[in-house]
């Protein structure tokens, strides 16, 4: 991201859309990264590995925004989001599965379904 387009959903320069990170390594990133001098203290969770899926806590989803309803299209999101920019291009909101599907009037969706199918 260039600094010049620095706004609420695009806080930091040189972070990724997928990266991977915990919350509390995005915060000790971004207390050294902008020299902000917070007192952070993280506490590190037990029994957890970099490859644990929500999926397999047992643990409720819990959506963090009205278009971001399942775990399947928080995994798509970061892909699909940059996308969204594009005219007259949708990625699902306002429908049962946001982030699910994308859809836009340039898409020839039987070319797509062969192309995307072919090896």
């Amino acid at each position: 991201m260039d600094e010049a387009n620095r706004s609420f959903v695009g806080s930091f320069t040189g972070l990724p859309a997928r990266h991977g990170m915990t919350m509390g390594e995005l915060a000790q990133l971004f207390n050294g990264e902008n020299k902000l001098g917070a007192n952070l203290t993280v506490i590190p969770m037990q029994d957890w590995n970099r490859g644990d899926w929500l999926d397999s806590t047992n643990l409720a989803w819990v959506s963090p925004s009205p278009n971001m309803r399942s775990l399947k299209a928080a995994l798509l999101y970061p892909g699909l989001c940059l996308l969204e920019y594009s005219k007259n291009y949708s990625v699902g909101r306002g429908t049962d599965a946001p982030f699910e599907q994308i859809g836009a009037d340039f898409i020839g969706g039987r070319e797509l379904a062969r192309r995307s199918t072919s090896a």
